[in-house]
Formats: C-alpha cells, structure tokens, sequence
C-alpha cells in the first residue's frame, strides 16, 4: 500500500512554527487565475497514478496549510474518487461547514500537536487560545466520525513525555482507539530550521524506548505496534550495512513510523524512503506545470522504480534515488530550501 504525497506551495500558513522552513517573506494568497489551474495539474496526477501507479490508495495533502483551500481539497477528494485523502493540518481552521463536504468513509486529517499543555507547544502554538482550538478540533473530528492522525515533533522538552500524551488520549478517547478512530506518529527532526533546538540525544530515544515498552501491555496503540516493529527487525537486520537512516530512527521510536488500521481494512506503512519517493509537488503559486510526470523518459524510472521496489521495503534505499533524480531536474520554480533538502537526500 502507497501514498502519494502532493505539497500544495500556497505560501501561506496560519501559524509560524519554529521548525518549520515558512516564513512570513513568502506569504502568498492565490490570485483566481492560479487557482484555476489547479483541476488541470490535479487531472494530470490523476492521469499518471491510473496509468503507473495504481497501487497508490491514499493522497497525501500537505504544505503549508492546505485548509486555507477547501476548494483544492475538494478538487481532489472529487478526481480521485476512487483513493482515500489524507489532509495534514495545524487544525485551527477545521468546522463543521468544511466536515460537510466530506465523507469520514474517504479522508482522514493529520493534526499536528506535541503535547496538551501550552508549555510544550510554545514552538508552534504561541497561546492558549490556539491550543485549546486544536484540542476542540479533534474533540470536533472525531464526533463527526473522522479519523485522526496526530502528528507529535520530538523534542528534549517533550521527549519523555511522549507516553504520557498517549495515555492521555487513551483516557479521554477510549471508543474511537478501540475502533482504529485515532493513531500516532512521532517526529524525529531531521531537516528543518533551528535543529539545535530539537536535537534529541541517543540517551533520549533509548530512554524513550524504555518508557514505551514498559507501558506496552497496558496501552491499546503501543502494543498494536508491536507486530509492526517485529517486522521492521527484520528489514532493518538486512539493510544494516547500507544504514538507511529510516530504519534508524524507526528503530529507536520501537514501530515502522506508523501503520495504520482503519475500516478500510488496509495497511499504510509510513517509511521515510517509500513514502518521499512518492511526492509530486504542485507549485500553484508560480503556475507550475504537473505535466512533467506524462514525460516518456521520466515515466520510464518512475515505472522501474516501481517495478524493483514491490516485493519488500529492504529495496527502498537500492532505488529510491530514481524518483530523486526526477525530482532534481524540475526544480527551477520549487522554493531553494526544497532543493536543499532533496539535493541532501539525493546525495546521502
């Protein structure tokens, strides 16, 4: 099972996290002539996924804040309305008019949030206010039947914590954990601003390891990992000698990112490498043309990579760097930090 994440570039966020590569520099609103390409690049991504990769069940929607749009949202969630959507969100804008468009059956939102006290979220949330909403949010998700992923960033001041914020959850929503409602992923920083501020030391993540497993038996969502982390054992035994950094940080966190079970009755195995390989970006704001995944030659590597990686996660590092080298001649309207970051995947 796939995901295709596609990174909407509206320049414009809510919030101004300190990690995050957004800056108030870039901000942007789409005029209506930019909005009114975005059907025809969702239509060529459309194209593509059903002639090459049909095995994609999930878009991804992310960057910087895609519930500015609804409309662009919605475009999606219409095109593709064979695939399940996947909408990552800092949760402030969320209500009940934009829940109305949807179906809790075919999309799902990623929040955001690393802890349910103002003091621990002051890298994101610089108030009450804004956390109490995001909490509101979810409380507001979940009613409605929709399924939630909540997105925590690792840090030193949250890091041991962690458990405690599952137990929390586990407490206030027992029903929905126990009807696969509600999962977690942590976030281990790897190429974002003012790192310095998140760097995590190995004494951390082993202590982390240790929390974790002693709260195991009693906690619904760790002990759901289990069997997914035995897996990654496996995987990440073999490819020790190419250290892929995934393997690594999965390893120390005790489960494969994430994988989720929902009543679509499917596995998403969040890889680091698997799930990155799978981006196309639709820079709206500089009028970005997606037909360049139609091309005959890059076509051709995206299907290979296809071809070779199939069988078992082990061959992600072996051929990931296809999709990167697509990537690395489209760039000339991507914002440089992207390239940056892809030219350090690329290159490691």
């Amino acid at each position: 099972m796939y995901m295709a994440n596609i990174v909407i570039w509206e320049t414009y966020c809510v919030l101004n996290c300190d990690y995050c590569m957004y800056t108030k520099d870039i901000r942007k609103i789409f005029s209506e002539k930019e909005l009114s390409t975005v059907s025809g690049n969702v239509s060529k991504i459309k194209k593509f996924i059903d002639n090459y990769a049909k095995k994609i069940q999930v878009i991804s929607l992310t960057w910087w804040e895609p519930t500015l749009f609804p409309d662009i949202i919605k475009t999606f969630y219409d095109k593709f309305d064979n695939k399940i959507i996947r909408v990552c969100t800092n949760g402030l804008l969320l209500n009940n008019e934009l829940l109305d468009s949807f179906s809790p059956e075919r999309l799902y939102f990623a929040v955001t949030l690393d802890w349910i006290d103002l003091e621990d979220n002051l890298f994101r949330f610089k108030s009450q206010v804004m956390l109490d909403k995001i909490i509101s949010n979810i409380d507001l998700l979940l009613n409605r039947w929709f399924s939630v992923e909540i997105l925590t960033v690792l840090s030193p001041q949250n890091m041991l914590k962690y458990t405690k914020l599952i137990e929390y959850f586990e407490n206030k929503y027992h029903k929905y954990i126990e009807n696969w409602k509600i999962w977690f992923i942590p976030i281990e920083l790897v190429n974002y601003m003012n790192l310095d501020k998140f760097k995590i030391s190995d004494k951390m993540k082993s202590d982390l390891v240790l929390d974790l497993m002693s709260c195991k038996k009693k906690s619904i969502i760790l002990s759901r990992q289990k069997e997914y982390f035995d897996e990654l054992i496996s995987y990440y035994s073999w490819n020790s000698v190419n250290t892929c950094g995934m393997y690594k940080r999965a390893l120390h966190l005790k489960y494969l990112g994430d994988s989720i079970r929902t009543k679509w009755s499917f596995n998403l195995y969040w890889c680091w490498s698997r799930w990155h390989l799978m981006m196309w970006t639709m820079n709206f704001n500089n009028s970005f043309d997606a037909s360049f995944i139609l091309e005959r030659r890059e076509t051709k590597s995206v299907k290979l990579y296809f071809k070779e990686s199939d069988s078992a996660c082990k061959k992600c590092f072996d051929n990931r760097h296809y999709y990167w080298l697509i990537l690395k001649n489209k760039l000339h309207n991507v914002p440089h930090i992207l390239k940056k970051t892809i030219d350090l995947y690329h290159n490691n």
